[in-house]
C-alpha cells in the first residue's frame, strides 16, 4: 500500500469513526483535517470534494461490513 493509499485508508477510518458518533450529515473535511492534523487543502487532495469523501466513506463501510459478515 502507497503512503498516499494509507493516509486516505486513515482518514476514512477516522471519518467512520465521526459518522458513528455525529451521524454522516456531521461529518466535514474541516472537522476531519482538525482531527487528523492535517490541512484542509491536504484532506480535500485526496478526495476531491466533500461528496467524493461521502462516497468512499459509503464505499468503505459497505466493504468493512461485508468483510465482517464474510468471517
Amino acid at each position: 500500500m502507497s503512503k498516499g493509499q494509507q493516509t486516505r485508508a486513515i482518514i476514512l477510518t477516522e471519518a467512520l469513526r465521526a459518522a458513528s458518533v455525529e451521524g454522516f450529515q456531521g461529518i466535514s473535511i474541516g472537522m476531519l483535517a482538525d482531527r487528523l492534523k492535517m490541512s484542509k487543502s491536504g484532506l480535500f487532495a485526496r478526495f476531491g470534494s466533500k461528496e467524493e469523501l461521502e462516497k468512499a466513506l459509503l464505499d468503505e463501510a459497505g466493504r468493512q461490513l461485508a468483510a465482517y459478515f464474510a468471517d
